[in-house]
């Protein structure tokens, strides 16, 4: 008589194996052609594949964050290379999006220490960083003042490579996204509006923000950019 196919511990660590006996095990019941023994065996196989499938997904969080703390203990010559391993095996992961923003804000540091030096090197950098902060924001499981912080730097690293038109664009999006980011969001759409020259638009952005958010400090630093904006000196610079 054919014998009920078993699973045991260590084949439910390996996927693979696991879900070939799984099969054999529904099969077997399928071939004895009982419905009750069929509908008990499914429920079974389902509790089981269920239990394995959280295991696998458990032990992979687990592995991930594993490789982060690792990566965060190498020098930091060797450090970034690190960082991109970790989001190359687990970018769906947290730890792997935690690493993608680590290597944007990277290459934004580079891109911003080289802008007076070198706008060549600055604006590859400043595409490394609009890179990596493209990537990190494909993480499904971002929380909304997430995005609108990634947008922001997403924007700033544009910004940084003369994409200005761009930039607007992310700072805007990020300011119309619910999150406690928004005045930060404003503000920088402000300063990117004023920077390209349209000054009624960003004075209007200024103001928006000190009615919306009158007691921040996003509010202050815009009650100054409308001060300045509308000084004798900056009329006739303008």
């Amino acid at each position: 008589m054919q014998k009920t196919p078993h699973i045991n511990r260590k084949e439910l660590k390996a996927p693979d194996t696991f879900v070939q006996k799984g099969n054999r095990f529904i099969e077997f019941f399928v071939q004895r052609r009982s419905p009750f023994i069929l509908v008990s065996s499914l429920g079974a196989a389902t509790i089981i594949l269920f239990y394995g499938f959280d295991y696998w997904t458990s032990k992979r969080l687990n592995d991930a964050w594993n490789a982060l703390h690792k990566a965060e203990k190498v020098e930091e010559t060797k450090r970034w290379d690190e960082y991109k391993k970790v989001h190359e095996g687990f970018s769906g992961a947290r730890p792997g999006f935690i690493a993608a923003t680590r290597l944007g804000d990277h290459h934004f540091e580079l891109a911003r220490k080289e802008f007076f030096r070198d706008k060549a090197k600055a604006k590859v950098s400043s595409g490394e960083a609009v890179d990596w902060y493209g990537k990190a924001r494909k993480f499904s499981d971002l929380l909304p003042t997430e995005k609108q912080l990634l947008g922001i730097d997403y924007g700033e690293a544009l910004e940084l490579g003369d994409q200005l038109d761009n930039a607007i664009n992310e700072y805007r999006v990020a300011s119309e996204l619910p999150g406690d980011a928004k005045p930060y969001a404003l503000l920088k759409l402000a300063g990117a509006l004023e920077t390209k020259g349209d000054a009624a638009k960003a004075q209007e952005t200024y103001q928006k923000l000190t009615v919306d958010f009158p007691s921040t400090e996003f509010a202050k630093m815009a009650k100054n950019g409308l001060r300045r904006m509308k000084s004798p000196n900056f009329a006739s610079k303008s």
